[in-house]
């Protein structure tokens, strides 16, 4: 159901002013049938959405559901001012609205939490009903944020209104000269996810593209991975594929980043690499290759307040990779220079221009573990289809219904089953759908039964410490237990539970470093807080840790982006959340604690994926053909033997391709949308003489006069002090091959 339909009624219309004041007229139009009216036990009128796709103000304010609004104007333009004009209607009378919802920690620290009644001021709320956040800014593009609410409740007389629809006049100005905060190209997949002008995203000029944004002739880099100098062997593997898929990859150690970069700190001088990359070498895609004892992490202060700036609600340093993926604000996040970062006046950018993850990992063995599971899934995946939805109690259950299992349904119904076709599995405390759901108690060990069957998604809605799931009876669900988990599946894991993804905790392994690197788990990404998760006192909401579940799965389900690259679905479902963390609120504190772990780039599959045919390559004299049946496919054909040196070429949206220029020994590899990448090494020998060194790998070699009709038709012939190094699965010799005495071919299968 669509929560908020957009009319453009005016486009930029020109002010006399010196100024070059534009303004743009928008209407948001609203239905009250996308909303849900209840009573709670002391009779107040509780207002929820019928996606659960909305944040509540403040738990002192009369709860009336927001959402954000957005609008993307050209990188030279900012927010200068707004206006609005809207028509209410009388809706209900002598009527008493239920508070915002107050933030619960996902810890088990909190019971029950009773049905409260707030005395509110006898004026009428909201202040604003679309009211100016913040701007989220790149070089090219401006996205300006607004929160609006349809309700206006009146607490003098005790009556709520509807707004069918709000024009908001905006207007925009020139950004000064120079004017610091502009940083580099934004993807515009990500903008459009947000915004709702998608169409006049498309019509904004692109300062540089993301193919040829490199500066001063410097080489595209499109993923990296930092890493220790002991580590970074380990890494050959994942960026020899991500070469292949053709993404210009490499990895860089944090000694290297210490010895070019002269910055205050390891985490500075990571940034500072990471943003020259993405400034001069169009970095998309970064890979943290450690957890916090080989890649350091920033730590963060965050607060939560109640409506008395005074109160301190809950308070931590919480360490945050967020950091390391924005550019602009304060680079270092610390503008009032007092060495706490992320503080509300340090000027903190949360607009991610890098998608960017972590690999909490210590030893070759852990990082072997991780990208064999990556590359099988990848490569030949065992994708199910399928989601285990699972819960325990929070702090509620009414009318046998615990608040996990409702906000796990609620979850369902608004954010995946709309757009998602894939089997379920429900296993909470209150509700199973095994058939012996009696007997069958949310345990440690029937829980890793469950997993141990095989699911493509895992979501958790639990309570959490550094290292366990807390289950319903039993022994909770530990690290132990994540060590031994065995899965035959590849497991995307989501959880709200508090600190289960702590990787800088002196306790190791937290809970999702034992799933990541157990190699028999199966889980290739876990999306989980680092620090405490939130939820929400109302049983039915979503607000705060559900809500950006949500985010992450209607993103991904409804095919929001064409890729559905991991690290690109967090950052799409933290940017959605950005207007509402611009002050001391749970918002703020999930925004930065919610680490995603796994690999950026990693394609996430929205249905069991389709393989090409091997007929898909065909050689024909002199040429290579490849017919991949699909549209928008990448192509990529490079040198085998020195991974790309020689020979490196890449071809977007592909559907037919004929290539005549292709080395000897390459390899080749077609990606295309909810496919299985298409992937094989190639070697021929063929109306050759060898004099020199020859060096070549493939799954196949063949040697010989007549192996390949790419090539003109002669004899092999090996010359004396020539040296041959040939590695490859299986390596054919045929007629018209001739090594000669003195000759060197050594063969490795």
């Amino acid at each position: 159901m669509k929560k908020t339909t957009i009319i453009f009624l005016l486009s930029i219309i020109s002010s006399a002013s010196t100024e070059a004041v534009t303004t743009e007229s928008h209407t948001l139009d609203f239905s009250e049938s996308d909303y849900t009216f209840s009573y709670d036990g002391n009779g107040s009128l509780v207002i929820g959405t019928v996606d659960g796709d909305a944040s509540y103000p403040s738990p002192d304010e009369p709860g009336l559901p927001r959402r954000s609004f957005s609008i993307a104007v050209p990188g030279s333009r900012k927010y200068a001012s707004s206006s609005l004009s809207y028509t209410k209607r009388l809706i209900r009378s002598d009527v008493r609205i239920a508070p915002g919802a107050v933030p619960v920690p996902t810890d088990g620290s909190a019971e029950n939490t009773p049905v409260r009644v707030v005395s509110y001021e006898a004026r009428p709320y909201p202040a604003s009903n679309c009211f100016y956040s913040l701007s989220t800014e790149w070089s090219d593009l401006s996205v300006i944020h607004f929160i609006t609410t349809p309700f206006v409740y009146d607490a003098a007389d005790q009556k709520l209104y509807f707004i069918d629809s709000i024009q908001l006049s905006l207007s925009t100005e020139e950004r000064p000269a120079g004017e610091t905060g502009l940083i580099t190209f934004s993807d515009r997949e990500l903008v459009k996810s947000i915004v709702a002008n998608r169409d006049a995203v498309s019509r904004i000029p692109a300062m540089r593209s993301a193919s040829s944004g490199v500066s001063g002739g410097q080489e595209t880099i499109d993923y990296v991975v930092i890493t220790s100098e002991e580590l970074r062997p380990s890494f050959v593997p994942l960026i020899n594929w991500k070469l292949a898929k053709g993404l210009k990859s490499k990895t860089i150690t944090i000694e290297e980043i210490d010895t070019k970069y002269q910055d205050s700190s390891s985490q500075l001088r990571i940034k500072r690499c990471l943003y020259d990359l993405c400034h001069n070498n169009s970095l998309k895609y970064a890979l943290l290759g450690g957890d916090d004892a080989v890649v350091p992490v920033r730590g963060c202060l965050v607060v939560i307040r109640g409506e008395d700036p005074g109160l301190v609600i809950a308070k931590d340093i919480i360490p945050t990779d967020l950091y390391y993926s924005c550019f602009g604000g304060d680079f270092e996040w610390d503008a009032n220079g007092n060495g706490t970062y992320g503080e509300l006046d340090d000027n903190v950018d949360m607009t991610p221009s890098i998608y960017l993850t972590r690999l909490p990992v210590r030893t070759p063995q852990h990082v072997k573990s991780y990208i064999d599971k990556l590359l099988e899934y990848e490569r030949n995946p065992n994708w199910k289809n399928n989601m285990l939805m699972s819960g325990v109690r929070l702090s509620s259950i009414e009318e046998g219904r615990s608040d996990a299992e409702v906000k796990g349904e609620k979850l369902y119904d608004s954010a995946i089953r709309p757009y998602w076709s894939g089997e379920i599995f429900r296993f909470y405390d209150t509700f199973t759908d095994s058939p012996e759901s009696e007997k069958y108690e949310v345990s440690a060990a029937n829980l890793s039964e469950q997993i141990s069957r095989g699911y493509s998604f895992v979501d958790m809605i639990t309570h959490g410490q550094v290292a366990y799931w807390e289950t319903e009876y039993d022994e909770n669900y530990k690290s132990e237990h994540g060590l031994r988990q065995s899965n035959e599946a590849s497991t995307i894991v989501t959880t709200i539970a508090c600190f289960t993804n702590a990787f800088d905790y002196v306790y190791d392994p937290c809970l999702s470093e034992s799933l990541i690197r157990n190699p028999g788990s199966g889980v290739i990404a876990y999306l989980g807080c680092s620090r405490k998760g939130w939820y929400s006192s109302r049983q039915d909401d979503l607000d705060y840790s559900p809500l950006y579940e949500s985010k992450f799965y209607r993103n991904l389900f409804s095919n929001a982006f064409p890729e559905s690259n991991y690290g690109m679905l967090v950052a799409a479902s933290k940017l959605a959340m950005t207007p509402y963390c611009t002050k001391d609120n749970a918002y703020r504190w999930i925004q930065l604690g919610l680490n995603p772990v796994g690999d950026p780039e990693m394609p996430v599959f929205t249905s069991v994926p389709e393989r090409f045919p091997e007929s898909i390559v065909m050689e024909r004299e002199g040429e290579l053909r490849i017919e991949t049946g699909v549209y928008g496919c990448r192509v990529c054909i490079m040198s085998a033997w020195d991974e790309g040196e020689s020979y490196y070429r890449i071809w977007d949206d592909v559907r037919n391709l004929s290539v005549t220029d292709i080395p000897s020994n390459f390899s080749v590899c077609v990606t295309g949308p909810n496919h299985v990448p298409y992937y094989d090494v190639r070697g021929y020998i063929q109306g050759e003489t060898l004099t020199g060194t020859t060096e070549m790998a493939g799954g196949t070699v063949k040697i010989g006069s007549e192996v390949t009709p790419l090539k003109g038709n002669g004899p092999v012939i090996f010359e004396k002090g020539s040296v041959t190094k040939i590695k490859a699965r299986t390596t054919i010799m045929e007629s018209g091959t001739e090594i000669r005495q003195g000759a060197e071919v050594t063969i490795v299968n």
